[in-house]
């Protein structure tokens, strides 16, 4: 953005970054060097000032990361982790006025003690427990530990601020060619939610996937187009009972498929229409006459897709 702006709560609540812009670095009209820096996950406070009065080196450091009123009200650890605007104004002023007096926030150490010790594998700990705590499935859970105990297990007794971002990018490089571009991008953005989390009680230096190339994605399987439905109908109704009610509810409901296979009937209720799944992720449909008519079957034949 080119103008300065007064850097208030409401004016971060309202902003919004512009379509196909990953990130905007706004300055703020009343303290000199005082900004904020949005990302599409993040909204980051920071201080560019000179050390020494212009003499020395420009340090651009961060502040703290902003969250909005209501969810700081709700959450303690979340007040703990994140700023307010006038707590980064107020540590703005202090911080420029310390670097134009000639302290130099690079040349300190970057990490408090505590941070220091903090590995890779403890900090993998609090991410997974904050998974279940915020209620994330757990299949999600499961993909987690299970990909980080086969690709990152060499990290699990390292500091976090020892792994280093050319570390990083060459892990992802070698995940691309031995186990496919899927699993390399899987496996480092499990690395940066974890770094994520670890930053909400600890100072750390920048998540080292900054450097990696993610590799380009493509959707594995397309939609059905309405052209293909009638084939798609014709090869289905060829199936086995089980199998072809399997299908219809899965197009007809938009389940995914463990989700599907393991409906029971405690989740259905035929009266109302619903059906509800015990997914933090999904929070029920309602069932239309083809959808009941798939899933009432007769008892006898319904029991062979009980788990």
């Amino acid at each position: 953005m080119g103008n300065n702006v007064d850097i208030t709560e409401r004016w971060l609540e309202a902003f919004e970054l512009s379509q196909g812009l990953a990130r905007a670095q706004v300055w703020d009209a009343r303290l000199r060097g005082f900004g904020v820096i949005i990302g599409k996950g993040r909204r980051s406070f920071v201080v560019r000032a000179y050390v020494n009065g212009g003499r020395g080196t420009r340090r651009l450091i961060t502040l703290g990361h902003w969250a909005n009123a209501k969810a700081r009200a709700s959450d303690a650890g979340l007040r703990a982790a994140t700023m307010t605007v006038a707590q980064a104004r107020s540590a703005a002023i202090q911080a420029i006025g310390g670097m134009r007096g000639g302290a130099d926030p690079v040349a300190q150490p970057a990490q408090e003690p505590a941070a220091e010790g903090l590995t890779f594998g403890a900090a993998l700990a609090i991410h997974i427990d904050r998974m279940r705590r915020r209620g994330a499935r757990p299949s999600s859970i499961a993909t987690v530990a299970s990909e980080t105990g086969r690709h990152l297990d060499a990290w699990r007794e390292r500091p976090l601020h020892q792994i280093t971002r050319t570390e990083a990018r060459e892990l992802h490089e070698r995940l691309t060619k031995g186990a496919g571009p899927y699993v390399a991008n899987r496996v480092l953005r499990h690395v940066r939610a974890v770094w994520h989390t670890a930053e909400r009680e600890h100072d750390l230096p920048r998540c080292p996937t900054v450097a990696v190339s993610w590799n380009r994605e493509q959707r594995r399987q397309e939609p059905i187009t309405w052209e293909r439905l009638p084939a798609w109908r014709a090869a289905v109704e060829a199936l086995t009972p089980v199998r072809r009610d399997y299908n219809f509810v899965l197009l007809l409901t938009g389940l995914r498929r463990m989700d599907a296979a393991t409906i029971r009937w405690e989740h259905v209720d035929f009266s109302a229409r619903t059906l509800r799944r015990p997914n933090p992720g999904w929070r029920g449909a309602g069932l239309h006459d083809p959808a009941v008519g798939r899933v009432r079957r007769d008892p006898r034949e319904a029991q062979a897709r009980e788990p």
